[in-house]
């Protein structure tokens, strides 16, 4: 006796006989089921179990459970992919809050460390000069003493956009730390462009950051460290950065790149 089973395709028979089976006519091959015919389907308990062929059709308990438990699998698959893009989307922002400031949403300073690195082995191998400057804001315990660590934030902020607002898209502006940003510049053409940078950097925040009323204007101090000239590593260039940067608070332009006078 021949049987059928229900899959994506149809209802295939199969043999009681197995291979032995006899096919006439156009029957050979056929896939049809006729009235009668017994075949296999998925029960409302997602078992198999034998049923026949009544009017061309499956009966109709089977057939809504077949319908059922279709529409479970493809409830399942979308929960699945959900679950799969909440996950990814969890990650990425994870990666973001590990990589970024959480006051002024800059690049933090493990994101900057890494752009260097990376920046340093492109200056090596298309011989590059790149820039790392140090800024430090002037007075900015003093605006945290008196006006509360909200105001400070806010500071901090806005001399984010300023820095951002100014560098190139290739360069990176991050947040270092307390009140301190770095700035990483990269494929220089000469250490004069670098000054012209740095002291415009200056100004910029002493004159255009948008700080409230009773908030003083800040300043800043900018040290400037080169590859190849000032070192060859990313520790040294930073800590020759921020050893110009402390000399650059005593003068005039507080802008200095570093010399061996500076303390290293």
């Amino acid at each position: 006796m021949a049987r059928r089973h229900l899959t994506d395709s149809g209802l295939h028979a199969t043999s009681d006989r197995g291979d032995r089976g006899n096919h006439r006519g156009s029957d050979r091959g056929s896939d049809r089921a006729g009235d009668g015919t017994r075949v296999r389907v998925y029960g409302a308990d997602a078992k198999l179990v034998d049923t026949k062929i009544v009017d061309g059709k499956i009966p109709e308990d089977y057939s809504v459970a077949l319908a059922a438990a279709l529409a479970r699998e493809t409830a399942a698959r979308r929960a699945l992919e959900r679950e799969l893009a909440n996950t990814k989307a969890a990650l990425e922002r994870a990666r973001q809050q590990a990589l970024h400031d959480a006051v002024t949403g800059l690049p933090n300073r493990t994101m900057f460390l890494e752009r260097l690195d990376h920046g340093l082995r492109q200056a090596r191998r298309h011989r590059w000069t790149l820039a790392v400057l140090f800024i430090d804001l002037d007075g900015f315990k003093q605006i945290n003493d008196t006006h509360g660590h909200e105001i400070g934030d806010e500071v901090l902020v806005s001399v984010g956009k300023c820095l951002q607002s100014a560098v190139r898209g290739e360069d990176t502006i991050c947040r270092y730390g307390g009140d301190e940003f770095a700035c990483l510049m990269l494929d220089v053409d000469t250490s004069n462009d670098v000054a012209v940078f740095a002291a415009g950097l200056v100004k910029r925040i002493a004159t255009t950051c948008d700080l409230a009323e009773h908030v003083p204007n800040v300043s800043a101090s900018i040290g400037v460290a080169l590859y190849p000239d000032h070192g060859a590593t990313s520790d040294t260039l930073l800590r020759r950065a921020d050893a110009a940067m402390y000399q650059a608070k005593g003068s005039a332009s507080r802008v200095m790149f570093y010399e061996a006078e500076c303390a290293d």
